[in-house]
């Protein structure tokens, strides 16, 4: 299907669109920190054991909060279960596709889920670079520990904030909520805001971007699990970008809250910001 972008498909323009803030983010540390720009970005891996055992704590919050708002989202109003080839066959035939593909291949619901729960965020991982590098990398090395709004929340919900309103021209464009684009960019936003708290932990629990990366990833690869399986979700039902996905990413707020102590920052992470 050809766009007003040259006749190119939609989803090259929106990944373009996209790819701003890591750009911003890269720009911006060439102009201030020429001679640190991995540090600023967070790009560095010291490869210890608690990075790699917090890489992998971030893909399961991930899919924590997938499978929590598929089952959450179970208690909307009319709101059923269905098995993930039904799901899929259905949406390609919203979509004007053919299905019949599908039944070619034994147990295909079966490599549907392992495609969206494995080998989906594995691809995603350097792609979400073209967001974290601004969101986690930058701007996070610009807010956290600066003297009047680098608190661990603060920083959170700022970034949360401008995260949620990037996303509301291709919102309003159909994407993610196609049957209500307006509530659709209202209900983003607030899930960028929720979802925040996870991303900035995991930021500074692996000293990286790298962390975010994998968490951005395995929310965007896997993300189909939480919508597919659902039959007639109404539009604040809609899985994990719904109500059930908010309820997930508040409880995990909640054990952020309750059990992590957030130093104002730490040496080895500190930046200096621009004047």
């Amino acid at each position: 299907m050809a766009s007003q972008s040259g006749g190119l498909p939609p989803i090259v323009p929106a990944f373009a669109y996209m790819c701003g803030p890591g750009l911003a983010g890269i720009i911006m540390a060439f102009i201030y920190h020429r001679g640190s720009v991995a540090d600023v970005l967070g790009l560095k891996l010291k490869g210890t054991k608690q990075q790699w055992l917090w890489l992998g704590i971030s893909y399961l919050i991930g899919m924590g909060i997938i499978v929590g708002a598929l089952l959450i989202s179970l208690l909307g109003p009319g709101v059923g279960l269905q098995d993930p080839l039904t799901g899929t066959a259905q949406m390609m035939r919203d979509a004007g596709q053919n299905p019949d593909m599908l039944n070619v291949v034994p147990m295909m619901g079966v490599i549907l889920i392992l495609q969206w729960a494995l080998l989906a965020p594995l691809l995603n991982i350097p792609l979400m670079l073209s967001e974290e590098l601004g969101w986690r990398g930058w701007l996070w090395s610009h807010l956290r520990g600066h003297p009047r709004w680098g608190g661990f929340w603060t920083t959170s919900l700022i970034t949360g904030l401008l995260w949620g309103l990037w996303h509301v021209p291709i919102i309003l464009a159909g994407h993610n909520y196609p049957e209500a684009p307006q509530i659709g960019a209202v209900v983003f936003t607030l899930f960028c805001i929720l979802y925040a708290p996870l991303f900035t932990l995991v930021r500074e629990k692996t000293n990286s971007v790298w962390g975010p990366c994998v968490l951005h990833a395995t929310t965007n690869g896997a993300a189909a699990i939480s919508i597919v399986m659902l039959t007639n979700p109404p539009v604040l039902w809609k899985g994990i970008v719904g109500l059930g996905g908010f309820i997930a990413m508040a409880v995990g707020i909640v054990f952020i809250w309750r059990f992590y102590r957030p130093e104002a920052v730490l040496d080895n992470q500190r930046v200096t910001p621009a004047a």
